[in-house]
């Protein structure tokens, strides 16, 4: 840890450095200060509150005092707003995956039906071959 900056302010940077976030992302999705993270004084609590409502993943605990994890266990989901565009990312891929889905199945269903007529036209021409009855009909 560096010797100029608070121990909150560390292990903020240790969050940042885990979710590969840069300071200036930090500033802007937070609305801390620039600068305010090389900063020697301390944090007041409004920019610890922007901070923890930004980033609620992180375990309040283990950033005041170090204990327990960086990461809450019940914390699944990233609620940043910068997680919500890929969500949004995200959904828009699956809609796009699931029409293909749809295309393909589509696709499958008029393979089986043409399989299907298929195998009756090769079943009535053996049934013409064993049996002489059938011979006479026409397809």
């Amino acid at each position: 840890m560096e010797k100029n900056i608070s121990k909150i302010k560390h292990r903020i940077m240790l969050y940042a450095e885990y979710k590969h976030l840069s300071k200036r992302k930090i500033y802007i999705e937070t609305g801390l200060s620039n600068g305010i993270l090389d900063k020697k004084t301390g944090l007041t609590e409004n920019n610890i509150e922007k901070f923890i409502s930004t980033y609620p993943e992180v375990n309040i605990l283990w950033l005041m005092t170090r204990e327990g994890e960086m990461i809450k266990k019940t914390d699944i989901v990233n609620d940043s707003p910068s997680s919500y565009q890929g969500i949004n990312e995200d959904k828009e891929r699956i809609k796009e995956l699931k029409q293909h889905i749809l295309t393909q199945n589509k696709y499958i269903e008029m393979l089986e039906g043409s399989e299907k007529q298929s195998n009756k036209k090769e079943n009535c021409m053996k049934l013409v071959y064993i049996n002489p009855k059938f011979r006479r009909l026409k397809y």
